[in-house]
Formats: structure tokens, C-alpha cells, sequence
């Protein structure tokens, strides 16, 4: 049963637990918690919604509290979880307008990563961050180009790891155009 509090909450939304107990979510990506910081036993009078943020892929992640322990879980996930049933094996969770900050119901589907792929690719939002504007890099665009001039001199891939503070499998992987492929 969900308490009169969550239901408020939610309104004008339809809401369903999720699999964390004290922990609810909306059609439209909301999550409703039960829980007050620092206490571990869910109350229906500390009905709140929940604060999401939003992780390094760019989708938004809610941050719960279980047995001590923080879990994060997809906001997307959530919904579809609750509202239509567990991931089918082999599919994952798709946006119909490709915005990974629209978290309602209608906009979601459980579909092939080929498919979820191919439909970026219709719409022109396969445009991932690469080279410096991933946040991941470590290498400039200026770096990569004097690496790929060292290695044509013979240097090694290990000797020029370690003069910029990579990996030489990270080296390896430039020389063989696997990163930063598409750099000229």
C-alpha cells in the first residue's frame, strides 16, 4: 500500500515503489523517499522528494540509503522498472526524444542497444563528446599529435607513457588508431 503522503507527493503522477524499500517513483521521474537523513527506518511523515543529479553519462541518478549503505540507480531505470516490469535480457533502457533528462513513462522503452543506436543516429544526436571535451581524457589534441611524432621516431610505447602520466596501453591504443582515430 502506498501512504496518503507519497500519493500527495505525486499527484497529479502515478506512483509505484521501487525495489528499495522506503523509496517510491512517479510516471514522469520523480523519486519519493521515506526516509529522513540520518534514520533508517522509513516514516511516511518525512514524505519527500527526493534530490536526483545527474551522472557522468548524463542521465539522472537518485542516491539511496540502504543498510548503511549508498546505492545509485538510473532514474530512467526506476520508472521502467516500476511501471512496466524488469530489463528482458539482452535490452537496455531507451529515451524515445534522445533526452536524457525526460524520465517519463511514455518516453521510455526497453530496447535493443543496436536499436537505441540506430534511432540516435536518425535523429543526429549520436554527436558523443571525444578528444578534450570528454571529460574523461587525459590527453590534449597537441599531446596526441607530438605522441604519434615520437612514435614515428622510434620511441617507445612506455618511455612516452611515462612522460605524459598514461598508460601504454593508452599509447598502443593511439598508435593503432583505436583513440584519437580521428584526429588529423
Amino acid at each position: 500500500m502506498i501512504p496518503q503522503e507519497v500519493l500527495a507527493l505525486a499527484a497529479p503522477a502515478q506512483v509505484q515503489p521501487t525495489q528499495y524499500p522506503g523509496y517510491f517513483i512517479t510516471d514522469d521521474g520523480r523519486v519519493i523517499s521515506l526516509k529522513r537523513s540520518g534514520s533508517t527506518r522509513p516514516s511516511a511523515e518525512f514524505a519527500h522528494i527526493l534530490k536526483t543529479s545527474v551522472g557522468a553519462a548524463g542521465y539522472p541518478v537518485a542516491l539511496f540509503s540502504i543498510a548503511g549503505s549508498r546505492v545509485s540507480e538510473s532514474v530512467h531505470r526506476l520508472v521502467l522498472e516500476a511501471f512496466v516490469g524488469p530489463c528482458p535480457d539482452g535490452l537496455v533502457c531507451c529515451h524515445n526524444d534522445d533526452n536524457p533528462l525526460n524520465n517519463c513513462l511514455p518516453n521510455l522503452r526497453w530496447d535493443t542497444q543496436k536499436s537505441n543506436v540506430a534511432d540516435c543516429k536518425r535523429r543526429g544526436n549520436l554527436n558523443r563528446a571525444r578528444g578534450e571535451q570528454a571529460g574523461s581524457s587525459k590527453l590534449t589534441e597537441n599531446q596526441v599529435r607530438s605522441i604519434r611524432i615520437s612514435l614515428a621516431q622510434g620511441s617507445t610505447c612506455r618511455e612516452i607513457a611515462e612522460k605524459y602520466n598514461v598508460t601504454p596501453e593508452a599509447i598502443r591504443s593511439i598508435k593503432r588508431g583505436k583513440s584519437w582515430g580521428w584526429l588529423k
